[in-house]
């Protein structure tokens, strides 16, 4: 396999790795987000797979059915890196973008802590 399909294979699952988490924040169940798409979930399933890449267009109407910007869907698919705690980091950063700040204090004492052990 050649570098630029291994680096798209990537993203392709990186891509849905995010789809997936902002569907399961917002409670979305695969059937109810490929609803709001007017899609089968098959779709979806295979765009959170990464077997399947969507289309810019389909990006666009699965950013707005999520209730996000088009760039939030490619928080943390950098696949550049192969350091699989960037994706971890990613989700955590947007998890805590929807908190207080107190909530955001707090986790970012609870990672000082994990970091000095």
């Amino acid at each position: 396999m050649t570098v630029s399909k291994r680096r798209m294979r990537a993203f392709a699952e990186a891509l849905g790795r995010r789809v997936a988490t902002l569907r399961t924040m917002r409670g979305l169940t695969q059937e109810a987000l490929a609803e709001k798409l007017d899609s089968a979930r098959s779709v979806v399933n295979r765009i959170e797979r990464g077997t399947s890449v969507p289309s810019l267009n389909r990006l666009v109407e699965i950013a707005d059915a999520l209730g996000v910007d088009v760039g939030a869907l490619f928080d943390g698919a950098d696949v550049r890196g192969t350091d699989p705690r960037e994706t971890e980091i990613a989700e955590i950063a947007a998890l805590l973008r929807q908190r207080p700040i107190e909530d955001a204090r707090l986790v970012a004492e609870i990672a000082r802590v994990v970091a000095g052990r």
